[in-house]
Order: structure tokens, then C-alpha cells, then sequence
């Protein structure tokens, strides 16, 4: 797999898309924040740079690029899983609320047509 190849797949896996516009929109976004390299403008990331890594038109993928672009897929990941966490713990509560409600309505509330 060439450099440029895994370039774009990190860019896809950070994008979490296969819409070229918002994987390219998301990892600039992410790239960015991690990544200001305002002291260095020259190491800035743009849209053009991550757009090349996307189409595959780089010729060459610098040593810093790469390892920028595996940090911000690590902390892309992280935060979708904690998203996830997050989401499974409030259907987990609401599920919990739901049956501790059903547990206080009296067994004569009930609609039930069992038969005695």
C-alpha cells in the first residue's frame, strides 16, 4: 500500500464518510484543531492538501503528515466510541426508568385479561 493510498484512507476514516465533500470538510475540521501549526504557516493544513490525499494526486506524503493524520484518526475513533458509550448508557437509563415506572403501578392497575 502506498503512502498517499493510506493518506486517503486515514482521510476517510477521520471524514467517517464516503461523501468526498464531508470527509474532506470533517478531517480539515479535526486537522486543524489538533494540528494549528500556527508558529509554522508552511505546515498549515488546508483544504487543497487533504483534497489530494482524497482524489490521490499527492506525489510524496511527509513523515509529519502521516503521523498527524494517525493521531487524528486515534482521536476520531476515540471520540466516536465515547459518543456510542453515551448513547448506549441513556438507553440503557431510560430502559431502567421505564421498568422501575412499571414496577410501582399496582398489580390491580393493569391491564391484564389473564384469567384467574
Amino acid at each position: 500500500m502506498s503512502d498517499v493510498a493510506m493518506a486517503r484512507g486515514y482521510v476517510a476514516e477521520i471524514g467517517n464518510s464516503t461523501q468526498a465533500k464531508v470527509a474532506i470538510a470533517t478531517t480539515l475540521k479535526w486537522l486543524m484543531r489538533l494540528f494549528p501549526h500556527k508558529d509554522n504557516p508552511k505546515n498549515q493544513w488546508t483544504e487543497r492538501r487533504v483534497r489530494s490525499f482524497w482524489n490521490e494526486e499527492a506525489a510524496l506524503v511527509q513523515f509529519r503528515e502521516m503521523v498527524e493524520l494517525h493521531r487524528a484518526a486515534d482521536a476520531a475513533r476515540e471520540e466516536r466510541a465515547k459518543q456510542k458509550a453515551r448513547k448506549q448508557h441513556a438507553a440503557y437509563r431510560a430502559e431502567t426508568a421505564r421498568l422501575a415506572e412499571m414496577a410501582l403501578v399496582p398489580p390491580a392497575a393493569r391491564n391484564s385479561d389473564v384469567a384467574s
